[in-house]
């Protein structure tokens, strides 16, 4: 089955207002994204991280625009009216493991909260930086609590809310391996009976392996990959993709929200290209956030960010992850979990990569050397794409005829598409 979510991570605080949100929606429909993902749009506690919800039901005034005729409510569904027009679905942020040390829901219901003898608990959780315990936030007990059927249930209603009253298509479910998958499988099931194609992608980075099994085993769409982290030469990614594939959508990433910048990181333009390339083309799902095609280099700060502006726009390679969504779009074998196999050149910074299916096969061909050119020589290219006719479906500089003898130089960062049809 093909689940083929291109996705948009349009990071609120570097959008600026609701209404300068749908400004961005033409652009990511002209890339080829076919889904926006918001991070929360709650109403913040005192620290004003967009992670430390305060009330789920308002919506964060600093994304209210004073001069639209409307109320909060009627401006956030004018948005998501907005995408679908343009054919986009909508993904909102989902959290269930605990809100802001100031919130409402804290006072209201003090037994729904995990405690540290008589003081409440700072929740805690693995993110890149290891694992991190936050003052400003009260972890919820959604496995222990004294009113554990009207807690659930809270959540049950709280997904029906948001799908019923702003026709959203998804969510995206904060550090999901943290909730008990039971609570999970009862939300979904229940949001599904409103609206029966409604996404549900599991946040599952910073678990460890067997929870990511037990996400993928319930009732969620999709989960993210680690490709970021993989090296290329440990086989841990591997073993993973082959434990998940035939359970799960993965959705593989260049930079997240709370990551480095490409961009920061390696300073080169085809660095950013050649990343999401890769990210594209490796599972079915894939994301990418606001400011990438434009080699923003400041990070997106749950707290710090603000509205991205002209002079932070490095270049521009919209047209480029236009035409990487295009490839993707077109090929079967891009919008699927596949078989995936690392051939090894024995040239470091060279990565060859198999997807293979019954019907199809494509090698991919990455140059992750930012500075120099390499060249790749393949003896014998039929025998590894399984096909009389190989054609080149590169984003960039298509070549008419493949030998079987194949010989290529790579630019820095270039990416090679060669794909073949039983």
């Amino acid at each position: 089955m093909n689940k083929n979510l291109i996705l948009y991570n349009l990071f609120p605080k570097a959008a600026g207002k609701i209404s300068d949100w749908i400004d961005y929606l033409d652009e990511i429909k002209y890339m080829g994204f076919n889904s926006v993902y918001l991070n929360p749009i709650y109403e913040t506690g005192f620290s004003g991280s967009l992670y430390a919800p305060r009330d789920f039901y308002k919506i964060n005034n600093n994304f209210i625009d004073d001069y639209f005729d409307g109320s909060p409510e009627e401006q956030l569904k004018n948005f998501v009216e907005e995408a679908h027009k343009r054919g986009l679905k909508v993904i909102f942020e989902m959290i269930v493991t605990h809100t802001s040390i100031d919130s409402e829901l804290l006072l209201d219901h003090p037994e729904w909260y995990k405690y540290n003898g008589d003081r409440v608990k700072s929740f805690s959780a693995n993110d890149n930086l290891g694992f991190v315990e936050w003052a400003d936030l009260a972890e919820i007990d959604n496995y222990n609590s004294a009113e554990k059927e009207n807690l659930w249930l809270y959540w049950e209603q709280l997904a029906k809310y948001y799908i019923s009253t702003f026709d959203i298509d998804g969510f995206k479910c904060s550090t999901a391996y943290k909730v008990p998958i039971e609570l999970w499988n009862k939300i979904i099931k229940s949001s599904k009976e409103i609206k029966n194609d409604i996404i549900f992608i599991a946040d599952n980075l910073g678990s460890d392996f067997n929870k990511m099994v037990e996400l993928a085993r319930g009732e969620f769409d999709y989960l993210f990959t680690s490709l970021k982290w993989w090296d290329f030469n440990e086989t841990w990614f591997l073993e993973q993709h082959y434990t998940l594939k035939n359970l799960v959508g993965l959705i593989s990433f260049p930079e997240s929200y709370n990551t480095e910048r490409i961009v920061e990181e390696y300073g080169e333009m085809c660095s950013s290209k050649s990343w999401y390339g890769l990210s594209a083309f490796m599972n079915s799902g894939v994301m990418l956030p606001i400011g990438y095609e434009f080699g923003v280099e400041d990070r997106l700060d749950v707290i710090m960010s603000s509205q991205i502006m002209s002079e932070d726009k490095r270049f521009n390679i919209s047209d480029y992850i236009k035409r990487i969504n295009e490839i993707k779009n077109s090929y079967n074998i891009f919008q699927q979990e596949t078989e995936l196999y690392f051939l090894d050149f024995e040239k470091e910074k060279l990565v060859v990569l198999k997807k293979s299916t019954d019907i199809e096969n494509v090698l991919l061909i990455i140059n992750l050397d930012f500075d120099n050119h390499i060249e790749i020589k393949i003896e014998d290219l039929k025998s590894i794409l399984d096909g009389d006719e190989i054609i080149d479906i590169s984003p960039e500089d298509k070549q008419n005829d493949i030998n079987n003898f194949y010989k290529y130089k790579l630019s820095p960062g270039e990416i090679r598409v060669l794909y073949s049809k039983k």
